[in-house]
């Protein structure tokens, strides 16, 4: 995660983007009834993985429920304890209005399935981060008509203050970014 903005001694570099995609978020989660969750897409690199991070530390800091999947369980944190489930956990245990969060990869390309239940029945606001490759989302999406959000690409500026955070030559990174685009896990990568 440290290659898309989180430094553990510096923090999360937060974008405009997080705070525009977390208030249509919200949005949709108070207004769309018949929605059960969200995708938020967009090219890779761009920091995807890292608003999910976002989204659980803002709703820790409103002291709100939600929950973030593991590869092997996932965590809920509600009503000041910190609970460990396992991913195939009776959806009983998520309480309405949770913001259950999931980042698709290799391992894991689809939302565990106590989630995508607990989304099927409208108790929980599901948020799945994935590439825009079908197969991560397309299937979850049907069956909890779930919407999406596109997220905008890196701009310069915001690499620049992710080279800053880093500490790294940022005329360097500037290169990269013109040469290779807005991924600012490209541009760290070939650094």
């Amino acid at each position: 995660m440290s290659e898309l903005g989180y430094n553990e001694t510096r923090g999360l570099l937060v974008r405009p983007e997080y705070d525009v995609a977390f208030d249509v978020l919200e949005e949709d989660h108070r207004t769309v009834e018949e929605c059960g969750g969200v995708v938020v897409t967009g090219q890779p690199g761009i920091g995807k993985t890292c608003f999910l991070y976002y989204l659980l530390f803002r709703r820790l800091s409103e002291r709100r429920p939600v929950a973030l999947e593991q590869p092997d369980f996932f965590i809920l944190f509600h009503e000041g304890g910190i609970y460990r489930y396992p991913l195939r956990a009776d959806t009983r245990y998520l309480p309405e209005g949770t913001w259950v969060l999931s980042d698709s990869n290799d391992e894991a390309p689809q939302p565990c399935s106590t989630f995508k239940n607990a989304a099927k029945l409208r108790t929980v606001w599901l948020i799945q981060t994935a590439s825009p490759l079908k197969k991560r989302w397309e299937d979850w999406v049907k069956y909890c008509d779930a919407d999406m959000f596109v997220m905008n690409h890196v701009s310069i500026e915001e690499i620049t203050a992710l080279s800053k955070i880093f500490g790294l030559d940022v005329s360097n990174v500037h290169r990269l970014y013109r040469k290779w685009g807005p991924s600012a896990r490209t541009c760290l990568k070939l650094l």
